[in-house]
């Protein structure tokens, strides 16, 4: 079902109230507020902006920030702390821009409220700000396009996250197109990073072609266990695309259907955007564990790349 998104401006009070309905139970609108991984992909305002920065202390007390980058490279940052952190009901938090010439406006107060309705949640933002005229000029500012688009693909992600067949997550890399391309595609380089925590690699090796196989056997050093994963390359475009399937062939849980996985990498003046997603997960519980393992390996590709420009520089 589609909903609108009724934005008020009142006129005895410098405040923006935002109210929309979302097909999507609380907990889970909650979490799409709070969750880093969900608010990578939601949290963006126009079209072509992507997250750089996420970071989210849930608590009262705890501060959150995001940074962004539009298509031309324009870099924008927002932040705050939580005044009252109150899952899946209700958030209040300041907010400020962290740019030039706005780092010390007066802060804005938002209350967002998470509310049960017939067909899902019903969302309230309220955000209190310092005076009349500061109020219109953020209102004027381009913000209900973005939150509009932002809201889109909320809605996407929401249906993805109940379908629970699949997963997307997106990471902004410190690094060019083609040494985060060498990374995925060269052995010197997957030798290092592609393993979730807690686990060490026996052997693994690729032939990165249309058709080609990929194998890769881990070692749990928790138990002992060994899990063998591996696929075929179904697409493989140069600096901007790869296609493979993954299935689990041994594992202490048996071997596993087949997934597809399809990773995508996008320059940003510099840096690389990447994109990696997976699908065909047979349910909740799948999704979520698939997820946090390539979170995990990802977070090591990561230090892999802050050590080759350590290593360079």
């Amino acid at each position: 079902m589609s909903h609108r998104t009724e934005l008020s401006l009142p006129a005895d009070e410098p405040v923006i109230l935002v109210r929309r309905r979302f097909d999507a139970p609380p907990a889970l609108v909650f979490r799409a507020w709070t969750d880093p991984e969900l608010l990578r992909q939601w949290w963006l305002g126009p079209p072509g902006m992507v997250m750089t920065h996420c970071a989210i202390d849930p608590r009262e007390g705890g501060a959150w920030r995001m940074e962004q980058m539009d298509p031309g490279g324009t870099q924008y940052a927002f932040f705050g702390e939580y005044l009252r952190f109150d899952p899946p009901r209700r958030i209040e938090q300041t907010f400020r821009m962290d740019m030039e010439g706005l780092r010390d406006e007066p802060l804005i107060v938002e209350t967002i409220t998470f509310a049960a309705a017939v067909d899902g949640t019903q969302v309230t933002a309220r955000s209190q700000c310092p005076t009349i005229e500061a109020r219109d000029a953020m209102a004027a500012s381009g913000m209900e396009e973005g939150m509009n688009a932002s809201f889109a693909r909320l809605v996407d992600l929401l249906g993805e996250e109940q379908a629970a067949t699949s997963f997307t997550i997106d990471r902004v890399f410190d690094a060019p197109v083609d040494l985060v391309w060498a990374c995925f595609t060269q052995k010197r380089h997957v030798d290092v990073w592609m393993l979730p925590e807690r686990f060490t690699l026996i052997e693994q090796d690729a032939d990165v072609s249309v058709g080609g196989q990929w194998w890769s056997k881990m070692r749990d050093q928790a138990d002992g266990a060994e899990w063998h994963v591996g696929g075929t390359y179904r697409e493989v475009v140069e600096n901007e695309r790869l296609v493979f399937t993954h299935r689990w062939t041994h594992s202490p849980f048996g071997t596993s259907s087949e997934h597809l996985i399809t990773v995508t990498f996008e320059d940003r003046h510099g840096r690389t955007h990447m994109r990696f997603a997976m699908s065909g997960l047979p349910d909740a519980q799948s999704r979520d564990g698939h997820r946090e393992g390539w979170q995990q390996t990802l977070g090591h590709l990561e230090q892999h790349l802050a050590s080759l420009r350590e290593t360079a520089s």
